[in-house]
């Protein structure tokens, strides 16, 4: 069923993303550890496609019954580069903007959606909470408690605690995986040239640990991937410095690399 779910919508246009997810254990600051787990795995998927699920069809009762709530529209996306045959997106080869949230549903472009709003975590996120009571109000045959002026306050009240929240744990992920680095030098990582710069600098994602950081680079172009060898690191000044490797020299180094879990159900 799940499987179905994920098919109809990637046939309408959903995004289906090669993605990892990075676990730190930061349990012991002086042995920490990096796992890069699969995201695309049975039990993802079906916890995905559930929630995706609830949440679409809740919409779809809340634009049936022209119910005031906070749906979460995104635009058309496109793909940066032409993709070999099976191949899946990754984020560093999509150009999408951030989904804002409306009272009026305008349709959700990486879900394949025409109308989508989050009701499924009503613990987890206020909006899912609030869109939670509107639906079952409007069920249980009872006034509206929210007007859409209070309703666009908290939407916006929201989008703006939840960029900061995402900031502060990008911030602290960051610190720790820095600090990763530096007790691991020497390792090679996959590489990902995000933007180069007119002082020399690079933006560049070690897309296998998901670390996105600033750095002097030459001989690199902007899209490059290549394989980077982290020179040193220095969590306290959370600044990292790689070089590039060639082909002959990633054949030759036996550096270590962190470990990728199977994916498992």
């Amino acid at each position: 069923f799940c499987t179905d779910q994920a098919k109809l919508r990637k046939e309408n246009g959903a995004l289906e993303l090669d993605r990892y997810d990075v676990k730190l254990d930061i349990s012991d600051v002086d042995n920490i550890s990096i796992q890069s787990v699969r995201q695309n795995t049975p039990a993802s998927l079906m916890i995905q496609e559930l929630a995706i699920l609830a949440n679409h069809l809740a919409s779809k009762y809340a634009k049936e019954n022209n119910l005031p709530c906070l749906f979460r529209n995104q635009p058309p996306y496109s793909i940066t580069r032409e993709l070999e045959e099976g191949e899946k997106p990754s984020l560093n080869d999509i150009n999408i903007q951030p989904a804002r949230i409306s009272l009026e549903p305008e349709g959700h472009s990486a879900l394949g959606l025409e109308s989508y709003l989050q009701i499924s975590s009503p613990i987890r996120r206020f909006l899912d909470l609030v869109n939670q009571m509107t639906v079952m109000t409007e069920m249980g045959n009872r006034e509206s408690v929210f007007d859409e002026e209070e309703l666009l306050g908290w939407a916006r009240k929201g989008d703006e605690i939840q960029r900061e929240y995402n900031q502060i744990e990008r911030k602290l992920q960051d610190h720790w995986k820095i600090k990763y680095l530096e007790q691991n030098p020497g390792v090679n990582y996959q590489a990902y040239v995000m933007r180069l710069y007119r002082t020399g600098r690079i933006l560049v994602n070690l897309t296998e640990i998901q670390l996105i950081f600033e750095c002097p680079l030459d001989g690199v172009l902007q899209g490059e991937q290549f394989i980077a060898k982290i020179e040193s690191a220095n969590s306290k000044l959370n600044r990292v410095l790689i070089s590039k490797i060639t082909t002959e020299e990633t054949e030759q180094d036996s550096s270590k690399e962190p470990e990728t879990s199977k994916d498992t159900e």
